[in-house]
């Protein structure tokens, strides 16, 4: 039993000291600047100053400037290149759930009338019946639509904000 405790004690000890060593490499690649925790590229380079070791001690006041250091300014530049790339990331996948939903009504149209969705609103061209069943389904297209675009504009406020 004191062997086995012994061993997890240092499987996690392990873990936790390579978590406590991660450095920050920034490269340039085909003209787009990447952040990794590993050398991304030939001309990577260590951002000086990016420590991830825990402190005990409370930061002591100094006399010193409270400009940002160097160190401090690539981190700030590292976190808004990481909520840039999130943030196109987000933006592409909403712009493909827009299209699938598009995509997905057009089908279900088909699949309810046999012919392509017409051009504007032409429900009167349908029986009762089948009109009532496509304006259901249009409607809750319409809204799950609605709501991703919303949350479109959303994101690419936030990425134009971060752009400057």
């Amino acid at each position: 039993m004191n062997a086995f405790i012994f061993r997890l004690s240092l499987v996690v000890l392990l873990f936790y000291s390579s978590f406590l060593s991660a450095s920050v490499y920034r490269c340039v690649i085909d003209g787009v600047t990447t952040f990794s925790q590993t050398p991304c590229a030939d001309n990577a380079e260590k951002i000086q100053g990016y420590d991830t070791t825990p402190t005990r001690s409370a930061p002591q006041a100094t006399s010193q400037s409270t400009e940002p250091t160097a160190s401090q300014s690539e981190l700030a530049q590292v976190n808004t290149e990481v909520r840039k790339r999130r943030l196109n990331r987000q933006i592409q996948q909403l712009e493909q759930r827009v299209n699938r939903l598009q995509r997905d009504y057009e089908e279900e149209f088909m699949e309810l009338t046999g012919e392509p969705l017409p051009e504007g609103d032409r429900m009167a061209a349908y029986p009762v019946g089948l009109a009532q069943e496509i304006v259901v389904v249009r409607n809750r297209y319409d809204a799950e639509i609605k709501k991703a675009r919303e949350e479109l504009v959303q994101r690419r406020k936030e990425l134009e904000d971060l752009r400057g």
